[in-house]
């Protein structure tokens, strides 16, 4: 997958909507509707079983600008299941007819764009906030627990909240997704970068199996050492009780890494950010075995 076609899916003019590409894969036709977001929606031969509506799993990828293998993979991902569903591929075609499927891959288009062309470290969107200070952790802004841990009022922190829940366009899209989808939701995956953990657990040995990667898993806590509120797979969660809502952290592992430039914003960087291009594909088909492994157990 090539960075041009990241960057064509994110691309907008100023003042422009962006659109939402509604790929059928049992169709060859692309359908645009205004929305301020892009996402993909994947549902094989039909939208339902039977009688019955097909349950919905929403990937949210790219949240966090700098986090540029979460949409990275999540494009790797879409290619292969659209060419695998033509193809006549067994176990993608058992994906998607069973399972729609709703692809974000860039949740976050202004912060993912500023981050290519200014600060590759930078993680918030572009919002103007006040004179000198732009942006809102897209991943605190979410209403869970609103505003309690690993969180700040300080507009130029890298982990600013917004003034309210769901104060931004990017949040609210998700929002406005997930209630669309809220009766047949049985799935929610944020895809984050990095640390080679899978906060769930149900994918991760599936993960390893193709190139011997190791991933952990278990609660955010425990795993990554934080437990930030306002995020979007609590918020999920909470809207949602009962479904399955995981957040997945792709190569490297937080371990052994130097630190990178210091992000300007706020003191710190770190190169599992600046993954290689070589490395984007076997990341890309690794975290594609954990959802053909979480699939088989939803369906």
């Amino acid at each position: 997958m090539s960075n041009r076609l990241i960057d064509d899916t994110t691309k907008r003019e100023a003042g422009q909507r962006e659109k939402r590409a509604v790929i059928s894969t049992d169709h060859n036709d692309i359908m645009d509707h205004s929305v301020y977001y892009t996402y993909t929606e994947l549902h094989g031969n039909s939208s339902q079983v039977g009688d019955t509506p097909k349950p919905a799993v929403v990937i949210e990828a790219g949240i966090h600008a700098r986090e540029w293998i979460s949409p990275a993979v999540n494009l790797w991902v879409i290619d292969a299941l659209i060419g695998g569903y033509r193809n006549g591929n067994t176990t993608i075609t058992a994906m998607l007819d069973q399972l729609d499927w709703y692809i974000i891959p860039v949740t976050n288009p202004d912060g993912y764009q500023y981050s290519h062309e200014k600060d590759c470290l930078w993680r918030k969107n572009r919002r103007y906030i006040r004179r000198s200070c732009r942006g809102v952790n897209l991943n605190r802004n979410f209403d869970v627990a609103f505003n309690t841990t690993e969180v700040s009022n300080f507009c130029w922190s890298d982990i600013y909240l917004g003034d309210k829940p769901f104060s931004d366009p990017e949040s609210c899209n998700v929002k406005a997704l997930v209630g669309i989808l809220q009766h047949r939701l049985m799935t929610y995956v944020a895809a984050h970068s990095f640390s080679q953990s899978w906060i769930g657990g149900l994918m991760a040995s599936a993960m390893s199996v193709r190139h011997g990667t190791e991933y952990r898993t278990g609660q955010a806590l425990k795993v990554l050492g934080d437990a930030a509120s306002g995020i979007s797979v609590d918020w999920a969660l909470k809207i949602v009780p009962g479904i399955f809502a995981v957040g997945i952290e792709p190569r490297p592992p937080a371990k052994k890494l130097k630190p990178a430039a210091a992000n300007r914003y706020t003191g710190r960087g770190y190169s599992g950010f600046l993954l290689t291009p070589q490395e984007i594909v076997p990341t890309a088909e690794e975290y594609f075995d954990g959802l053909v492994a979480m699939a088989n157990e939803l369906q």
